[in-house]
């Protein structure tokens, strides 16, 4: 009897210990993150600083707000083509593209029927445009016209 009750409190001895280890393992690291943390440093917030008094502009002429000045052209384009079949304007447009050109397309549409124009641009510097029309004419012996680049079509114009 002797020996059962040294086994049953041996067993008891080992479970308690192994709860008392298995505890130690969940809760010890908890405690170390709070020991190893750094003390936070609180400091105050300073005061909202005073807004400036605004004052009622009663002077319309001092609202007055200066308009960009529209009457230069900011970009250009080289007109190089217009077609009546949209193949062959398609056809260029191309072939300006695979050649490193920036080019566009805008279908018009007049009285004697639909047109589509072939441009390179747009370009803010008029002079590289330039070089770019005489590149163009010696490869495709195309005449172009440098014109101001206009960002809005007109309601004639769809660009493609």
């Amino acid at each position: 009897m002797t020996s059962m009750k040294n086994t049953v409190q041996t067993r008891q001895r080992i479970i308690g210990i192994v709860i008392i280890i298995a505890l130690g393992i969940i809760f010890l690291p908890t405690f170390w993150q709070k020991i190893n943390q750094p003390k936070l440093k609180f400091s105050e917030i300073p005061a909202r600083p005073e807004q400036p008094q605004v004052k009622p502009i009663n002077d319309v002429n001092a609202l007055k707000l200066q308009r960009p000045n529209f009457s230069q052209p900011h970009a250009w384009s080289l007109s190089l083509a217009t077609f009546t079949k949209l193949v062959n304007a398609k056809l260029l447009l191309k072939q300006l593209r695979s050649a490193g050109y920036p080019a566009y397309m805008l279908q018009q549409r007049e009285q004697s029927g639909k047109f589509y124009k072939v441009y390179v641009g747009p370009q803010i510097k008029q002079a590289k445009l330039q070089l770019e029309a005489e590149a163009i004419q010696k490869k495709w012996q195309l005449q172009g016209k440098i014109l101001p680049f206009n960002a809005i079509p007109t309601t004639t114009d769809k660009v493609q």
